[in-house]
């Protein structure tokens, strides 16, 4: 019952309540070879790691706006069929970008294959893009 109420208040925080998801989008762009470019439902931005991703390393992910008004924006780490926990981050703002630090995770299976979810939140409506890449050992 704990994990349905807890489940059920991300949700909530997620969808930031009155927000629905306009798109979902997956990029078959490669982060751990390029900046990728996305342009979907009127929005477009360029997105890259700042260093290559390793496990429990720090490492930078920048997204530069092309068209895109943003309230806020996520990232979340996760793989298909695993349970990673929670690996959201929220990036920060700066002058002509928005950035976060990240860690990913070690998988205790030593899979590498990452799914990374960028959510847009312009105020009203949430935009989804999915990557996938798979982390070099």
């Amino acid at each position: 019952m704990f994990v349905m109420l807890v489940s059920y208040a991300i949700g909530n925080w997620f969808l930031r309540e009155n927000n629905t998801l306009l798109s979902s989008y997956v990029s078959d762009c490669d982060l751990l070879k390029t900046e990728c470019f996305v342009k979907q439902q009127g929005i477009e931005y360029k997105i890259k790691f700042l260093q290559s991703p390793s496990a429990l390393k720090p490492f930078d992910v920048e997204l530069t706006p092309v068209h895109l008004s943003a309230k806020n924006i996520d990232i979340e780490f996760s793989m298909q069929d695993m349970d990673m926990g929670f690996n959201r981050y929220s990036l920060k703002k700066l002058s002509g970008s928005w950035q976060a630090r990240v860690v990913l995770p070690v998988c205790s299976l030593g899979r590498n294959d990452w799914k990374l979810d960028v959510l847009i939140d312009d105020g009203s409506e949430m935009y989804k893009t999915r990557f996938s890449f798979i982390q070099q050992q």
